[in-house]
């Protein structure tokens, strides 16, 4: 069972079950999502952990697959229009295909267990 409610300028997410169930924790991240806002770097299906950092060059999309054994892959999505994208886990940097809509930069990203990479996003 799980109930939400309104309490002052925030809300109350209550689950019996603990978030145990796929649509119980469906509804938790939803309601993360509202009180937080339009995140900065998201992932369509949350398959990786994003960080973004900011640095003299740009900004920097760092990207994690946390599945140790699984190959994951994953539509992902970062606030802003960058039309320059590098991939800088691969030598000096490959450049990244991405297409902008709707204020946010897309793309997609595949990478091997336990791997990580880090994406220059260039304006």
């Amino acid at each position: 069972m799980l109930a939400r409610a309104r309490h002052g300028k925030g809300a109350v997410l209550i689950a019996t079950n603990g978030f145990e169930s796929p649509d119980d924790r469906k509804q938790f991240y939803h309601s993360l999502d509202g009180a937080i806002g339009q995140r900065t770097a998201s992932c369509a299906n949350d398959a990786f952990e994003l960080a973004i950092r900011s640095g003299n060059s740009g900004r920097y999309l760092c990207v994690l697959n946390p599945d140790t054994r699984g190959i994951r892959e994953d539509s992902l999505s970062v606030a802003g229009n960058y039309r320059g994208s590098e991939d800088m886990g691969i030598g000096a940097g490959v450049p990244l295909p991405v297409g902008v809509r709707d204020g946010a930069t897309h793309f997609k990203l595949r990478l091997h267990p336990g791997e990580s990479t880090v994406i220059h996003l260039k304006p």
